[in-house]
């Protein structure tokens, strides 16, 4: 199933501290000077945490920190990219796509919902157009939907609509899906059975991520323009983007060299590459991509390049704020989750879990897809955590407020920040990982080491909001 994960959405991953969050997209209004970008630091190095290092180093420890959670929580393969400023730092596959075949960054995946933030920039383009208002009911198009001379196209885009999705909280979906994980799903059996379940709220009164909401939206385009997604998506952003290597299609081939994904959905651990994905996503929004392509969609969407800079900014505003089923610690805007400066989206689809993510205040872009290996959980996303590790080395004063894996290697100076802090400690080079502790004087950071050298370093902030995982919350 698409079990969410949520830095961006409300359920896997959490980001800290960022609901109320707002930042001035790059090509909206310019990048500050964050750490990445230090100009104290050569060429060849990357300011982490006030601290010149060399990007070898960099590499390193973010492909360290990579495997020790891959290790943590068996991951089979792992394909990671991460980029600073306009050079990649790391673009790697780590462990296998199938047995005795090493995962590689050429590889194909879904993507899943790191396409969403292409419709609603295709709906804010169409409002500078002036061809829609994000205020515009839906009864203009199609009257026949609930509370339809309500539900506004901004509702539909952030997922404020009151509309039940036909994933989540939709059992007999879900066993339906799992017992025919071959079967091409059209998006109007999609909406019956969305439809099937009560209205969740009134329209914009709660945060409900129901993928019913993009599939009307991508029907309002579609009749808007008189062209379908697919052709739209064709034309504004694989063409321009030069995204040559992402394909619009919900049949479940993968070209290859494709990335194998495995699940243990239906009670036993099998391989999910050739399933289905026609019920992810509505028409023209389910794909097959690289990390190449999907680094370069997240700068976009990140920076603001193809939007106005009022647009941009609209585009990120945290809409979900306040509201019933909002997520606790992370924000919500049109079709993109956004907190502590971050915009992201991280989808667990079929067997694939992922993360594009862009920061625009350092000009860092992370992005992961990963699969399970036999004894992986089922319901968290090792992405996400992934990301969030990545997140607390690379950006430790826009990192979230939870569990930190650090560097490895015990005998390199480690910074920790403890976050709303100013004050970093930074622990001097040691010999055994049992040695590194936390001075008192830094409250709420708990450094927790691990059995051996070779393994990362845990840094709990105590008194932190933490991330929430709650498995009731599903997106693509």
């Amino acid at each position: 199933m698409l079990l969410v994960s949520f830095p961006l959405h409300p359920d896997i991953y959490s980001l800290p501290s960022g609901r109320g969050h707002s930042f001035s997209p790059a090509g909206a209004g310019g990048i500050g000077t964050g750490a990445a970008t230090n100009s104290k630091c050569s060429s060849n190095q990357i300011d982490i945490g006030g601290t010149c290092t060399s990007k070898a180093e960099v590499s390193k420890q973010i492909i360290s920190i990579t495997q020790g959670v891959m290790q943590k929580e068996d991951a089979k393969g792992v394909l990671l990219r991460v980029d600073v400023d306009n050079g990649t730092v790391v673009n790697t596959g780590l462990g296998d796509s199938q047995e005795g075949v090493p995962a590689t960054p050429d590889m194909k995946f879904r993507p899943g919902s790191m396409a969403i933030p292409m419709l609603t920039t295709l709906v804010l383009q169409l409002q500078e157009q002036g061809k829609l208002s994000l205020d515009d009911t839906l009864s203009k198009w199609f009257p026949q939907y609930a509370n339809a001379d309500k539900v506004t196209l901004r509702m539909l885009s952030s997922v404020t609509s009151g509309y039940p999705d036909y994933i989540q909280e939709n059992p007999p979906f879900q066993a339906a899906q799992l017992a025919e994980p071959f079967r091409h799903w059209t998006d109007d059996e999609l909406l019956q059975y969305a439809f099937a379940q009560p209205i969740v709220c009134d329209p914009g009164a709660c945060f409900h991520y129901a993928h019913t909401n993009f599939i009307i939206l991508g029907n309002v385009v579609e009749k808007i323009t008189g062209k379908s997604i697919t052709k739209l998506l064709q034309q504004k952003f694989l063409g321009p983007l030069g995204l040559t290597e992402t394909n619009i299609t919900k049949l479940p081939a993968i070209p290859s060299p494709a990335l194998h994904a495995y699940t243990s959905e239906r009670g036993v651990y099998e391989e999910s590459t050739g399933w289905s994905p026609s019920w992810g996503l509505g028409d023209g929004l389910i794909m097959t991509s690289t990390l190449r392509d999907m680094t370069t969609l997240i700068k976009a969407v990140g920076t603001g390049k193809l939007l106005s800079k009022e647009s941009a900014s609209e585009q990120v505003e945290d809409l979900s704020k306040g509201l019933p089923g909002a997520p606790g610690q992370i924000g919500y805007g049109l079709g993109v989750a956004v907190g502590n400066g971050w915009v992201l989206q991280n989808p667990v689809f079929n067997g694939y879990e992922g993360i594009a993510a862009y920061l625009p205040s350092q000009q860092l872009s992370i992005v992961i897809d990963n699969t399970h290996g036999p004894n992986a959980a089922e319901g968290t996303s090792i992405a996400t955590d992934i990301f969030k590790a990545l997140a607390a080395y690379l950006a430790p004063t826009n990192a979230p407020n939870t569990a930190v894996v650090q560097p490895s290697n015990c005998n390199v100076p480690t910074s920790v920040h403890t976050t709303n802090q100013k004050n970093v400690v930074v622990h001097p080079a040691t010999t055994n990982c049992a040695n590194i502790t936390h001075p008192s004087s830094v409250p709420n950071t708990t450094v927790v080491p691990t059995e051996n050298c070779n393994a990362p370093t845990v840094v709990r902030h105590t008194n932190a909001p933490r991330i929430s995982m709650e498995p009731h919350d599903r997106i693509s």
